[in-house]
């Protein structure tokens, strides 16, 4: 297989072959066809690896004036799709489901992040749904009303707003349910890391989503703890010990978008009485910048260099201000090839399995609640953003879900037409 696929024959499919080649290029080759095989699966798979395309496509896009000012600008997730959102516990340990992914996110309009979930969606219900083309809007129409329906007519709930099992309906319900029961603690860790006849756990590199680390990399990212530690906003409500590496791991083949980012599983003590049950494993990730911010207006671009000193300290205040009781191991470490984003790895985990929505009915239910769910994360982002949107949009409440609907069935054709280019490049590709 060539390392860049072949040049377009039109100005579109030169752009998308071209933006990939650029996006790629320092993958190694067995990563490349790795990612590559993956996007090549399904049109939202392709959807999923090519973030920059979208924000190509929109980040200067006119229709943003038509329900968005100075005022309604938040941070966003800022890659998002329906597989962005998951169930994971939070520092109350309670199991909540929510924005998972924050190495995208970035200060900008509202819509950005709901017209992508939209076109996502719409990929989804068509693919998993079979569900025809007036059903699809009708599921876009359910998505744009739960998030107008969190973010304004409910804004004294507002931003505390939590989805659990008992704010949760239909599947998702039932997924919060099945989660709380079977994921614990001690079967995540016997997962990734299981007991030896010593009585201490050990990463298990037999498994092909974990690798081995060189002595001096985990030497480094021991050392680089310590730094961490001091980004925690409750450094010291942990106790000694606690943070004492027990191993370190090199996590593979996560992701799609991210597939070949550098990324490690570091294994804690967790408890200061040495009880190996109870050990913690961070997620430690390397973060670039986001790739919005290579084609927003200058301003954004200058505005993240005087907020951040690096790309890690973004992501780590993102995942602060876009959810509510924020796991308090998020932080970040600087290791010798740049800056790395930390979180706990939840033991509960799980991504909502969306072959769970037989039914246009399951697909309007959930997508309300996908809705509510990212509306509740904007409110966190910006304190105000619900005054701002109300003020836009009440008036014309039917015209900004006309715009939404129309705009996910068209750009999700686009994204089906560059999926059947790509996949064309591929095979072309694969015979040099």
């Amino acid at each position: 297989m060539s390392q860049e696929l072949p040049p377009g024959t039109d100005p579109r499919t030169a752009m998308v072959r071209a933006a990939l080649n650029a996006q790629n290029v320092s993958l190694p080759p067995a990563i490349l066809h790795q990612k590559y095989e993956g996007m090549s699966a399904s049109a939202h798979a392709f959807l999923r690896g090519t973030n920059a395309l979208f924000w190509q496509d929109f980040a200067t896009d006119w229709r943003l004036s038509l329900f968005g000012n100075a005022d309604t600008a938040t941070w966003l997730q800022g890659d998002l799709h329906v597989e962005s959102f998951g169930a994971f516990c939070d520092d109350r340990g309670e199991v909540v489901f929510d924005l998972n992914d924050f190495d995208e996110s970035v200060v900008a309009d509202y819509q950005f992040d709901l017209w992508r979930l939209a076109v996502s969606l719409s990929l989804v219900a068509d693919e998993i749904g079979n569900l025809s083309r007036g059903q699809r809007d009708d599921v876009i129409d359910a998505l744009t009303e739960g998030y107008l329906d969190n973010l304004i007519d409910s804004k004294k709930e507002g931003a505390s707003f939590r989805m659990r099992r008992k704010e949760a309906k239909g599947e998702l319900e039932t997924f919060l349910k099945k989660v709380e029961k079977e994921s614990q603690r001690h079967k995540m860790l016997n997962k990734w890391a299981p007991m030896g006849a010593d009585g201490h756990r050990a990463f298990d590199f037999e498994s092909s989503k974990l690798g081995p680390v060189e002595d001096g990399d985990a030497d480094a990212l021991t050392t680089a703890i310590s730094q961490y530690r001091t980004t925690l906003r409750e450094s010291s409500a942990f106790g000694e010990g606690y943070f004492d590496v027990r191993g370190v791991a090199r996590r593979l083949r996560a992701g799609l978008g991210s597939l070949g980012t550098p990324r490690f599983y570091v294994l804690i003590a967790g408890q200061e009485d040495g009880d190996w049950h109870d050990d913690r494993i961070l997620d430690v990730k390397w973060q670039a910048e986001p790739v919005a911010l290579t084609v927003l207006p200058q301003l954004h671009q200058e505005d993240f260099e005087q907020r951040f000193v690096h790309a890690a300290e973004a992501a780590t205040l993102a995942y602060r201000k876009l959810t509510r009781h924020t796991d308090d191991h998020t932080g970040w470490l600087e290791h010798a090839d740049g800056c790395y984003s930390v979180r706990e790895r939840s033991p509960h985990k799980r991504t909502f399995p969306l072959r769970r929505l037989e039914s246009k009915k399951a697909f309007e239910v959930y997508a309300a609640q996908l809705g509510k769910v990212l509306a509740t994360a904007h409110a966190r982002g910006q304190e105000n953003l619900g005054g701002a949107v109300e003020k836009l949009v009440s008036p014309r409440r039917r015209e900004f879900r006309r715009l939404v609907r129309k705009l996910a069935s068209i750009y999700a054709l686009r994204v089906y037409d560059d999926w059947r280019d790509f996949c064309e490049a591929l095979d072309e590709s694969k015979a040099v």
